[in-house]
């Protein structure tokens, strides 16, 4: 949906990625609805082939070439 909604805001860029150091994190439960992946830098779990980029946010930063960031939206969960 927040793709379908920005699409014509030329100032709007969206990256699926972020985490507190670079790599790439395995989607702990891939046989989910793809709205409800869950990634961990803790999970071993056997199998796991799909992963998904993990980017900092100064790597975004210089990703976009600014230096700073107007409106941050970020959507995480924590479970326990």
């Amino acid at each position: 949906m927040l793709e379908r909604n920005c699409r014509e805001l030329e100032n709007v860029t969206l990256i699926r990625a972020a985490w507190d150091e670079s790599g790439k994190l395995p989607i702990e439960n891939p046989g989910a609805a793809t709205w409800a992946f869950q990634v961990s830098d803790q999970y071993c779990g056997a199998g796991s082939a799909a992963r998904v980029p993990a980017i900092t946010i100064m790597e975004i930063l210089e990703l976009l070439g600014v230096d700073h960031i107007g409106l941050l939206n970020v959507t995480s969960k924590v479970l326990s």
